[in-house]
């Protein structure tokens, strides 16, 4: 089960059945959506509602974590999580609601998992991927100490085309540079 974490303005915990409509609110923003792969525009209540069912079915399986970020106001703001890779990684992503993007919620959340993470999956072998056309997710990226480990192209349901998407790996979980 995802566990609750908390940092100094955020509470990031599992999500609920009962997010649907915030959640939905999050990722229906064509600058959220254009920012992932698997998600259409329009993301509507249904949409979330089975996300978040898959998100709860694979958790109970032991495969995935998903956290709910939610802000000291008890607004849903956004969301992070990991899917385990058929070659074995965990695939990390992030969303931030637009209203609440350039305040440093992405950076928190994001360090409240790495925090988490080098604690309880030590092992893990983590990569995180980004449009090259979103310069704060790689900002953030940069930031939490992710290097750079290759670009290729990535279709987005969302953008209905595939674009240029840089590779992130961290160091701590089994990452190596481009030169290594």
């Amino acid at each position: 089960m995802t566990p609750v974490l908390l940092t100094d303005a955020l509470l990031l915990r599992p999500f609920e059945h009962e997010d649907a409509r915030a959640f939905a609110a999050v990722m229906n923003h064509p600058s959220v959506a254009y920012g992932v792969c698997a998600e259409p525009l329009p993301f509507t209540e249904l949409h979330a509602s089975a996300r978040i069912l898959m998100i709860r079915a694979a958790e109970m399986q032991g495969k995935d974590l998903a956290w709910a970020i939610e802000s000291q106001e008890g607004d849903l703001i956004g969301m992070i999580a990991l899917r385990s890779a058929p070659d074995g990684t965990s695939d990390m992503g992030f969303a931030i609601a637009p209203q609440w993007q350039g305040q440093g919620h992405a950076s928190a959340a994001l360090g409240a998992v790495l925090e988490w993470l080098k604690i309880n999956r030590p092992g893990l072998r983590l990569q995180v991927e980004v449009f090259t056309d979103q310069p704060a997710g790689l900002s953030v990226l940069h930031r939490a100490g992710f290097i750079e480990a290759g670009e290729r192209t990535r279709f987005s349901i969302a953008r209905e085309r595939s674009d240029n998407a840089m590779r992130f790996v961290h160091p701590v979980f089994g990452g190596r540079p481009m030169s290594a």
